[in-house]
């Protein structure tokens, strides 16, 4: 009877143990250590120590939770605020450039993506050649550009070092190091995603401006694009 107990504390202690090896190999258990043990950045009185600092900074947040950053130089400044972006919104920076650079299938799959897909995107994108016409030589530009872009390229790199995101964990992936052209690529994308219906824009400003807002409206209601 005793070494049959034992052969079945055995078998459970390998069904258990088998089954938290499974469980490590999919997403549920990032998942799961994240709601047992959560990780993510608390908003709390602590001093951080961050390389490369001249100087103390200053981070406070607001009620609304938006950070408000203190420092005595801008290079001090740039990288602080690098940091705090990273640390808050280190997937959606990763997922902003991939997306300018036309790589998002490659991290998430042929995925459905508004009326389109990942892949279609990532070909459309690619043919803008956001990703070419950022590269550039850092020392030819003026001195403050470079100290903005290297600051802020540190700052990101030590804060998504720092604070790998949940989504990062689930997909199984890790953030390449950000670059200096990481910076001009997701620049040229939010300079395009708010700049490419000018013409719509104009044409509701001069339907606003001769008939009246409410006409404008009605005429051309701010309703979503595509119907899901």
């Amino acid at each position: 009877m005793k070494n049959k107990k034992i052969l079945l504390f055995c078998a459970s202690a390998f069904v258990t143990v088998a089954a938290v090896v499974l469980l490590a190999q999919t997403p549920l258990y990032p998942i799961a250590k994240y709601r047992i043990w959560p990780d993510h950045p608390v908003n709390k009185k602590q001093s951080l120590n961050l390389n490369n600092l001249t100087q103390k900074v200053s981070v406070v947040f607001d009620s609304y939770g938006v950070p408000h950053i203190e420092a005595k130089n801008l290079a001090d400044l740039v990288r602080a605020t690098g940091f705090v972006q990273a640390r808050y919104r280190g997937f959606q920076l990763d997922l902003l450039r991939r997306f300018a650079s036309g790589r998002l299938s490659e991290f998430l799959g042929d995925q459905k993506a508004l009326n389109s897909s990942t892949v279609e995107f990532d070909l459309a994108m690619r043919g803008w050649g956001f990703a070419q016409r950022s590269k550039i030589d850092l020392d030819l530009l003026p001195e403050k550009d470079q100290i903005i872009l290297r600051a802020f390229t540190d700052g990101i790199n030590q804060g998504m070092k720092r604070f790998p995101t949940i989504e990062h964990k689930i997909l199984g992936a890790r953030p390449e190091p950000w670059k200096y052209e990481d910076t001009l690529l997701v620049g040229l994308l939010q300079a395009w995603s708010i700049t490419h219906n000018w013409e719509q824009e104009a044409v509701k400003f001069a339907f606003a401006m001769n008939l009246g807002a409410d006409k404008a409206q009605e005429i051309y209601p701010l309703d979503p694009l595509y119907d899901y």
